[in-house]
């Protein structure tokens, strides 16, 4: 076992080497090789796989027999070379195994020193125990994993009659701190962390005007499994990329998502995916984000955040298809900012009746369509009862485009005849697209309402009568009543002044029979239709001249 520290924290690449002789095979002409498996443990290393190569140098009187594999830390083989380069002796050959080389080793040879993809052309290929079985030949599969730990290097020989060996091999391994695994665990699921949440602020009075969201550094050993959705501060979304770049694998790629760019992605092939300025691509049936992502629907393009400002903002990765894995290093908001739209009251007084409602509109400018925006209303000050005579709405708010909104208060219908009352209208606390440059408070005056109460007594002396006249604030019914006082009901329809019969009655009708005039104290009740009885008396005298 060969150990190797990793240089300190912030290291980009790391070269850990193995240099012992290992015959292949160990004894005799066919089989495993004397170290079996080959170590090198990695310690220390600071953040994750962004690319792996590994190269070997060796010897074999004919290259073909042998089969050889890589397994990281976590048990993941990957095959490096197996029934290649034919019979051609090799001869202390470093061949390097990288999955961005231009090409494969040769099925049959000769090879000579150099750098290849990994390569296998054989089919059922059996390692003899302890390794595992392997068939893929993907180094791109270790991206994103934690290189830390014991790598092992599995070599046999499968067919008898020669032999050869390693005298060394090395990894060369280039991190970083990948802020997105995908998926988490596994091949297939949700990344970790899932949602990925950063701050992206805009300055105060200020909203998005451009959005595009860029990564310095992604990599997927299958690109067509990543489904990527961008959710802003308040809950709008869209999709990045779902089913796009078919089953290819891209490693370091820098991706800038852009409404502005000249295409999207392609579906099934990498054209169009090298690293680009792209338009949001979504190819194939709709995707679903598992929870807490959003439902559907989403957006398409990046411009759902248009006219918002900033805050936290969640990217969600999704791996929706099983074998193989990737990351992002990190990702980025790249925003353009402009003043929110100039908002405030477009009169700032208004009048309403009992029943009705107070009306006030609020509008607001700006450059091209506006985005939604939200207000806090509150109202203070004046002679009206908050609750009691008025309702008024907490918030006001503005959807997308939409460049006047009318605030409606409703004015409560308590049937009682008063004077005038008012209160005021304050708007505070813009969300998103407004900015109160404009009037922010607004009066408004409820009233005044007819009173209930008596008006004139109109006298028949000759009958000793008379009439007592009322106005009442509405429809609703009348009482009048009183001791010696001859009871009275009547049915009002409307607001106005209402005549109701005085007549004497028993000892008052003696008493002003015997000495011409008698005082009463008419008691008169209003129930407004409804409401509440409301009651007033007055002292009355009638008269009675024969």
């Amino acid at each position: 076992m060969i150990a190797a520290l990793a240089p300190a924290a912030g290291a980009e690449v790391l070269v850990v080497s193995n240099n012992e002789a290992n015959a292949v095979p160990g004894t005799g002409t066919e089989g495993p090789a004397a170290l079996y498996p080959d170590e090198i443990e990695v310690q220390g290393a600071d953040g994750n796989i962004t690319d792996l190569n590994v190269s070997v140098t060796l010897s074999h009187t004919f290259p073909d027999d042998l089969d050889i594999m890589l397994v990281s830390p976590e048990g993941k083989p990957e095959i490096l070379m197996s029934d290649a380069c034919g019979s051609g002796d090799l001869s202390g050959s470093k061949l390097t195994f990288d999955n961005q080389a231009g090409s494969t080793l040769s099925d049959g040879g000769p090879c000579s020193a150099g750098t290849f993809q990994p390569t296998n052309f054989g089919v059922g290929d059996v390692w003899p125990a302890p390794a595992p079985t392997a068939e893929n030949t993907q180094l791109g599969d270790y991206n994103g994993k934690d290189p830390n730990g014991t790598w092992e290097l599995f070599a046999t020989d499968d067919l008898g009659g020669d032999s050869g060996s390693i005298s060394s091999w090395s990894l060369t391994i280039t991190t970083a701190t990948a802020e997105v695994i995908i998926p988490g665990t596994g091949t297939k699921g949700i990344a970790n962390p899932y949602p990925s949440t950063k701050t992206f602020n805009t300055p105060p009075g200020k909203v998005i005007s451009d959005v595009n969201f860029r990564t310095p550094d992604i990599s997927h050993t299958f690109a067509d499994d990543i489904d990527m959705l961008l959710v802003g501060p308040q809950g709008q979304s869209t999709v990045l990329m779902s089913d796009a770049c078919g089953g290819n694998e891209f490693q370091n790629f820098q991706w800038t998502f852009d409404d502005e760019a000249t295409a999207p992605m392609t579906d099934e092939t990498l054209t169009g995916c090298f690293p680009v300025f792209i338009k949001p691509s979504d190819f194939g049936t709709p995707e679903t984000w598992p929870a807490p992502a959003p439902p559907q629907p989403y957006g398409k393009t990046l411009s759902v955040f248009d006219g918002l400002e900033g805050g936290a903002w969640k990217t969600f990765v999704n791996d929706d298809a099983t074998s193989d894995t990737g990351f992002m290093t990190s990702w980025e908001l790249l925003l353009t900012t402009r003043d929110a739209a100039s908002t405030g009251f477009a009169t700032t007084s208004a009048k309403a009746s009992e029943g009705g409602k107070a009306i006030l509109t609020v509008t607001r400018s700006g450059p091209g369509t506006l985005g939604p925006a939200t207000l806090n209303v509150t109202t203070q000050g004046g002679s009206a009862t908050p609750g009691a005579d008025f309702a008024a709405p907490a918030t006001l708010q503005f959807d997308r485009g939409q460049t006047s909104k009318n605030l409606e208060i409703p004015i409560a219908a308590d049937k009682i005849g008063e004077a005038a009352e008012s209160f005021s209208v304050v708007l505070s606390a813009p969300k998103n697209d407004a900015k109160l440059t404009g009037a922010t408070a607004a009066n408004v005056v409820i009233g005044p309402d007819n009173a209930f109460k008596f008006g004139k007594l109109k006298r028949n002396a000759k009958k000793g009568t008379a009439k007592l006249f009322v106005n009442t604030p509405g429809p609703g019914t009348l009482v009048m009543t009183g001791k010696q006082i001859k009871r009275v009901t009547k049915k009002v329809s409307k607001a106005g002044s209402v005549a109701l019969p005085l007549q004497a009655k028993g000892n008052g009708l003696r008493k002003l029979a015997k000495e011409g005039d008698v005082k009463l104290t008419p008691k008169v009740t209003f129930t407004p239709t409804g409401g509440s009885a409301l009651t007033l008396t007055k002292k009355a005298k009638l008269i009675l001249n024969d």
